[in-house]
């Protein structure tokens, strides 16, 4: 009963942590209403800031990348208790999520900047919905019609934004191109389950027809 009440709590704890690291992304990613963002915080040369902020990027990648591993599947059922394994998946992301936040050093040369207001509040929208595609989307079971909006959600995080700085393009190519990396995989995935689900098909219609003429 007490394990139990511990990876209850423990749980709720690890989703907090990652219901603000979520609305911290929003600030982070638009530049809004945060003391540290995409554009706003530490500043570093430039070489050294595309080398911190490319390590960042590729180790959240990694870590991302890593978890869908068999090796990391089998380390981590070995090391991780069942019940706990999901809330410990979603504390590491969000943990990998803060630090990238924490040690982001922006590159402030201007990409492009939208001056009209009408342009920037359109932008602003689209960066809206968004996050509006992502939440629905991963409240929704998983499948082709939902993995769809999900990528698309966030490429609309990623490059709407009414001042393109050097900084947000690295990140946006960074992201764009793992979730074109994510794509691939998925469709590889989808198409594997599906070659499996014909198999066992023909294989149980054959043993209907083996078992008919006996």
């Amino acid at each position: 009963m007490v394990a139990r009440f511990t990876v209850f709590v423990y749980g709720v704890v690890c989703r907090l942590i990652l219901f603000a690291t979520f609305l911290y992304s929003i600030g982070f990613i638009g530049d809004l209403a945060v003391p540290k963002s995409i554009d706003l915080g530490q500043r570093a040369s430039l070489l050294l800031a595309m080398l911190v902020d490319g390590a960042l990027l590729a180790l959240f990648a990694f870590q991302q990348s890593a978890i869908v591993r068999q090796w990391f599947k089998r380390f981590w059922m070995d090391v991780i208790p069942e019940p706990a394994q999901r809330s410990t998946y979603l504390l590491f992301s969000s943990l990998f999520l803060l630090v990238l936040f924490w040690q982001w050093r922006p590159i402030d040369d201007i990409v492009w900047d939208l001056e009209n207001s009408v342009v920037r509040i359109g932008l602003y929208a689209v960066y809206g919905l968004g996050w509006l595609a992502v939440v629905a989307s991963k409240l929704l079971k998983r499948g082709c019609l939902i993995r769809c909006p999900l990528y698309l959600g966030w490429l609309m995080v990623f490059w709407a934004t009414p001042t393109m700085t050097a900084g947000h393009l690295l990140f946006a190519i960074a992201t764009t191109s793992y979730i074109l990396v994510a794509i691939e995989f998925d469709e590889r995935n989808g198409m594997a389950e599906s070659y499996a689900v014909s198999f066992r098909r023909n294989q149980a219609w054959a043993n209907r027809r083996s078992w008919r003429t006996t």
